[in-house]
């Protein structure tokens, strides 16, 4: 099969233009580990130069670059909210028990303020989850 405009991928395979017999030039992965043997063959004979030079993987963009940094970020929060005890407790019991919880711990300025900021975190965690 004919192949041209091979480029190296991050993921280690191969990505390139196939000659289709019915639908002509086409995208195609090559993949060592292909489950198909037309995907191992074109690997091999791709790492073996048959159908040219193999171009360098290109570089992510500062957009992937962004929205990787970003999942990192949220994984971070969601982290940090599920190992709180207050919060875990909030997600995990009835408003009736949260209610008697807040009533009963929530007694001065400091707890108060305790409360609000892990009630913030969570409510960020939620927003991000339902925005995306």
């Amino acid at each position: 099969m004919n192949a041209r405009n091979l480029k190296r991928n991050r993921f280690g395979a191969v990505d390139m233009e196939v000659e289709h017999p019915i639908y002509g030039w086409i995208p195609f992965t090559a993949s060592p580990n292909d489950c198909e043997p037309l995907g191992r063959t074109l690997y091999a004979e791709a790492i073996a130069g048959a159908h040219g030079a193999i171009a360098d993987v290109d570089p992510p963009s500062a957009e992937e670059v962004a929205a990787a940094a970003q999942r990192v970020t949220d994984n971070t929060a969601r982290q940090t909210a599920k190992a709180d005890s207050t919060i875990s407790y909030l997600v995990t019991h009835t408003p009736a028990e949260i209610n008697t919880y807040v009533r009963s711990n929530v007694n001065n300025l400091a707890s108060a303020t305790d409360m609000l900021v892990k009630l913030a975190v969570a409510v960020s965690v939620l927003a991000r989850k339902e925005l995306r």
